[in-house]
C-alpha cells in the first residue's frame, strides 16, 4: 500500500478506517453541504462534505443516500459502508481537511480526525451539564470532569 501513497505524493494513510458490515448506515459528522458524492477513484463510492471548519470525507461506500449541494445536518445518513475502490473488505475510511491546514503537510491538508472524536464527546457532554444545571437538575453548578461525565451521558 506504501506504493499507493508515494504514487499519490502522500506519507501515508490520510484517515481513520472503521471495520463495518457491509450496508451499515454511515452519518455525517456535522451539519454542512455536500461537495462531491459516487465514484471518486480508489476511494470508490464517496462522500465530500464541507463544512464551516473544513471537509469530511466518507469512502468506500456500498452506496450514498443523498444529491450534490444537499445541506446535510449532523447525524443524517449520508450512505451505507461498502468495499467499493481499493480496500480489503467492508469499512468506512473516514478523513478531516480543516480549512487552515497546509496541503503541504504530507496528506494532502487530512489530519487524523481521532482527537475531534474526544473533544466533540468533552463538548457534548459540557453542553449537557449546562443544561441540566439550568433546568435545576443538578446543583453542582461549574463542576466538570470524570466524576460527572459518566452520570451525565
Amino acid at each position: 500500500m506504501q506504493k499507493k501513497f508515494d504514487a499519490w505524493g502522500i506519507k501515508g494513510h490520510d484517515g481513520v478506517d472503521f471495520g463495518l458490515p457491509e450496508g451499515t448506515e454511515v452519518v455525517a459528522v456535522d451539519a454542512g453541504t455536500v461537495s462531491q458524492y459516487g465514484e471518486n477513484g480508489d476511494f470508490g463510492i464517496s462522500v465530500t462534505i464541507k463544512h464551516e471548519w473544513g471537509i469530511s470525507l466518507y469512502a468506500h461506500l456500498h452506496d450514498t443516500a443523498i444529491t450534490l449541494h444537499q445541506n446535510i445536518k449532523e447525524g443524517e445518513v449520508i450512505g451505507h459502508s461498502g468495499q467499493t475502490g481499493v480496500t480489503t473488505g467492508p469499512h468506512l475510511h473516514f478523513g478531516i481537511k480543516p480549512n487552515d491546514e497546509v496541503l503541504e503537510n504530507g496528506y494532502l491538508g487530512f489530519v487524523d480526525p481521532t482527537p475531534g472524536f474526544v473533544k466533540a464527546r468533552q463538548f457534548k457532554v459540557i453542553k449537557r451539564q449546562q443544561t441540566l444545571e439550568r433546568e435545576g437538575k443538578i446543583r453542582q453548578k461549574g463542576i466538570r470532569g470524570r466524576s460527572v461525565y459518566t452520570p451525565v451521558q
